[in-house]
This record gives structure tokens, sequence and C-alpha cells, in this order.
């Protein structure tokens, strides 16, 4: 469950990105608003059943058209994960798709999501076949990520990952 946690909180600290409904070129230009770094704290559950321990991560975000580069680290209960993450706004599907690679996830993650106002709705499918659901909400400066799933053991849904981001 260690393994599956890691890989949503990599996930999660690494979605900083979303658009408006109005269209691709909105896309393309969030995430290029997105360039800078980022830090932020939270919490991150291992297992269903145990207590959720607290993490930090920073970020660093690098944009080139309508993509965008993200490298970082999160300690604490994350254990140092490093990751690395490509995100892309597509035009064509109205989405932002992308990998990540990171924690002790051993190959890539998928994610896949659309925009809802001001929150980025994602599925996060792991390498190994384990989804969850992401939701991130901007507001300025700021960055809420939530990643919840069902337990594999437990069958009920638990929020894994809660962080509150902060450009700057």
């Amino acid at each position: 469950m260690l393994r599956f946690a890691r890989v949503l909180l990599v996930s999660a600290a690494t979605l900083v990105a979303g658009s408006s409904n109005a269209g691709a070129a909105d896309g393309a230009a969030f995430l290029a608003d997105l360039a800078g770094r980022w830090a932020g704290s939270g919490f991150i559950r291992t297992s269903a059943t145990d207590a959720p321990g607290s993490t930090h991560c920073h970020l660093s975000a690098v944009t080139s058209g309508s993509s965008i580069d993200i490298e970082g680290a999160c300690d604490g209960a994350a254990k140092g994960a490093h990751l690395a993450v490509v995100l892309r706004w597509n035009a064509d599907l109205g989405q932002v798709l992308g990998t990540f690679q990171g924690g002790a996830e051993t190959g890539s993650a998928n994610l896949a999501g659309r925009i809802e106002g001001t929150a980025l709705h994602m599925q996060v499918t792991s390498s190994s076949g384990t989804t969850s659901r992401l939701s991130l909400t901007r507001s300025g400066h700021q960055l809420s990520i939530v990643i919840a799933g069902k337990s594999q053991t437990t069958g009920k849904v638990v929020t894994w990952v809660q962080l509150a981001m902060t450009k700057g």
C-alpha cells in the first residue's frame, strides 16, 4: 500500500495543471502560467487503516508550448520521493493528459482529466492498473489537491493525499 500511496502523492503533487473551458489556447496559457516554483504541505495515507502522515513537497515547473515539465521531491511520510512529470493540453480532446515517474513506482502512471470551472478532475492510473480520482482546485497562487480512491484491502473510499500548495 505504501507504493500505491507514493504513486498517488507524486501524481497529486505534480498535477499543477488545468485550464478554463474557454478553449485550447486557454489550456496552453494556463499551463504556461504554472512555470516556476511551488511548495506545500499536507498529508499522505499509506494504508486505509493507518493514520495519515504529514508531508511537504517542492516542485519546479517549466513550460514549452502546451506542455509542462515538472520535477520535485516530497519528504516526511512520502519518504523522500523524487518525481518527474510531463503534462500537456490536448486541444482536440479538451483534456490535460500526462505521465509521471517517481516515488516507489516502477514505470509510468497515466493521468487524464477535464476542467470544470476552476477545478481539474483527473483519473490516475498506476502501472499496476490501480485507479483513483484526483481533484485539483486553483485560486490565484494557491492550489488544493485531493486524491481519493477505493482501498484494495477495505473496499472503502479513502482520501490518500491532501495538499495545499503555494506558488512563489
